[in-house]
């Protein structure tokens, strides 16, 4: 849902008889709609765009299809305030600012993507229409085992034309979706990841989808952090690693994940809007997550495929 801007609003007639019509669409609207419902409040903060990007969408669009798609993915009741712009911070990155209710969840946060040219830091493709997928020749999904059954962990186009296919690139769609997904409960600030995390892992419980999932979460210096372990888990999902000239979309362990960390229930496993690819590869299954595999070229990580 985009929210309109506050200083733009509907002329009506100051005939009363004109108001019948109106009152009717309204009653109409408001009966056949859901109110129970996700929504993302988008509040633009402004910022330059980067002038290394490439494409000729912007960030608002971009922002609003990613915010569209987890509203697809998320149908319970809950509102939160994303501010989001333009700064000079090397990628992409979400504060919470407030949480809150029963269950605990975050009701105000701010995401900022990066402005800056140095060419270490992320450099974005801003795609013109970002609800569509026509930039990519090929779509594939991957599946794992976590310990709850066969679930999509990835959701990846590749092989793109045009500008996008060269370069050292990021999507920023992917990008908006991964902080969304911050938002949405995998922050450390967040009072429920605290306490849904204290192993290392998320474990999914019923009445979420898969129950007996267990998804390990990455680790650095300072510990446990907010994102899904690179090797444990395949497929690439929104919550792992980013890469260039690749799109993620939400994968089933990205939205269950959050609705077992924010105690959603009326969840949509497959949100995807559209899809306008060439060629979709055959699903990938890897070993279950409990297979240890040592390659040659690893040999200091124990990778586990499903």
């Amino acid at each position: 849902m985009k929210n309109p801007c506050s200083h733009c609003r509907p002329s009506i007639s100051r005939n009363p008889l004109g108001l019948i019509p109106l009152m009717i669409c309204l009653f109409f609207f408001t009966w056949g709609s859901d109110a129970s419902a996700l929504v993302i409040v988008r509040h633009f903060i402004g910022g330059s765009p980067p002038t290394t990007s490439i494409g000729e969408g912007n960030l608002i669009e971009i922002f609003h299809a990613a915010a569209d798609q987890w509203e697809r993915a998320i149908l319970d009741d809950h509102t939160v305030i994303v501010n989001f712009g333009w700064a000079p911070i090397g990628g992409g990155t979400h504060t919470l600012i407030h949480q809150g209710g029963i269950p605990n969840r975050e009701t105000e946060g701010t995401i900022l993507f990066n402005n800056d040219t140095n060419p270490h830091h992320f450099q974005w493709w801003l795609d013109p229409t970002p609800d569509h997928h026509e930039e990519f020749q090929t779509y594939q999904e991957s599946f794992q085992n976590l310990g709850g059954g066969r679930i999509n962990v990835g959701r990846v186009f590749s092989e793109p034309v045009g500008e996008f296919a060269s370069g050292n690139y990021h999507d920023l769609l992917s990008i908006a979706l991964h902080e969304i997904g911050h938002a949405l409960g995998k922050s450390l600030a967040n009072k429920s990841w605290g306490q849904e995390t204290t192993e290392g892992m998320i474990e999914v419980t019923a009445p979420q989808p898969y129950p007996g999932t267990v998804i390990p979460l990455a680790r650095n210096h300072a510990g446990v952090t907010t994102h899904f372990h690179p090797t444990k888990i395949h497929g690439r999902p929104i919550m792992s690693s980013a890469q260039s000239r690749t799109r993620q979309a939400l994968s089933e362990l990205d939205i269950v994940a959050n609705a077992q960390l924010s105690r959603f229930t009326n969840i949509t496993l497959n949100p995807l809007h559209s899809h306008r690819i060439s060629h979709q590869a055959a699903p990938v299954d890897f070993l279950p997550a409990n297979t240890t595999v040592r390659t040659d070229n690893e040999k200091r990580n124990e990778v586990a495929f499903q």
